[in-house]
């Protein structure tokens, strides 16, 4: 643990209070213009919000997420039938487990149920075509 957010080794912090060139691949305006649509007071606002946040309790911005997915349910479930469907897991995108559709408890209470009656079924077909061959001896 660090300190401060700019003694951090790989936090892009330093880049967003202006404090070095930003890497090219940093998209930082859309966080800037939240604190303003001049960069360099954008820069001080976006340094005195997060200093105004150190040795402060808050509560943590991701705790709504649902597997890395900021939303309601509907708007995470948006997520998964648009970008997910028939993606495969693994370790790249362990994330993915979370989001992939699961059958619920009813659903499966209900499919359990059918492969009782197929069984039934099956099983009194069963008896029947064995008391014919016994009564007509094959």
């Amino acid at each position: 643990m660090v300190e401060r957010p700019e003694e951090h080794e790989w936090s892009s912090y330093q880049a967003f209070v202006g404090q070095c060139v930003p890497p090219e691949w940093l998209q930082q305006e859309f966080i800037l213009a939240y604190f303003s649509d001049k960069v360099k007071v954008a820069h001080k606002r976006y340094r005195n919000f997060v200093e105004g946040l150190l040795d402060k309790t808050y509560e943590n911005p991701l705790k709504g997420a649902f597997a890395g997915i900021l939303g309601d349910v509907g708007f995470v479930e948006e997520v998964r039938a648009r970008h997910l469907e028939g993606k495969e897991t693994g370790r790249d995108v362990p994330a993915l487990r979370e989001l992939i559709a699961r059958p619920s408890p009813k659903q499966i209470i209900e499919a359990s149920r059918r492969y009782q009656l197929k069984l039934e079924k099956d099983e009194s077909l069963r008896l029947v075509v064995e008391k014919a061959r016994d009564l007509l001896k094959i």
